[in-house]
């Protein structure tokens, strides 16, 4: 069963948004959590039945998700914000990059030593105030 902090369970929620603050934009402030006033580095913005802005960590996120509106957007977008997070890292390790206008091509090896690649999409990196 979840825990009910700030933000009652009892009502429902739309998600807004996801971002991540950055070390640039901390200006040496971390945002807090306002369900479980938690210091939260990736924020969701989400909108209550009565109007209202919230921001809240991906965990708090995943607790009111039974009470998102929309849950397969949130979904969707909670998806597209781990991949993206996860590319920008092997991006990193890469062998090589392409830039293939709306996205990167990143090439690399898994695990097992195997060549992969996959493309990472530049406007999920801007719709999630990511960097490459």
């Amino acid at each position: 069963m979840a825990i009910e902090r700030m933000l009652p369970l009892s009502n429902t929620y739309q998600l807004i948004s996801i971002k991540r603050q950055t070390l640039e934009t901390m200006d040496g402030f971390a945002m807090c959590c306002d369900n479980c006033n938690t210091a939260i580095i990736n924020q969701a913005t989400i909108r209550d039945n009565f109007g209202n802005l919230w921001v809240v960590g991906l965990d708090c996120l995943k607790t009111l998700l039974g009470s998102v509106n929309n849950r397969g957007f949130a979904d969707d977008m909670l998806f597209d914000f781990n991949c993206t997070v996860r590319d920008l890292a092997r991006m990193k390790d890469a062998e090589s990059v392409e830039d293939c206008g709306h996205a990167y091509r990143i090439n690399y090896r898994t695990k097992a030593n195997k060549k992969a690649s996959t493309l990472l999409f530049k406007h999920h990196i801007e719709q999630f105030n990511l960097t490459a």
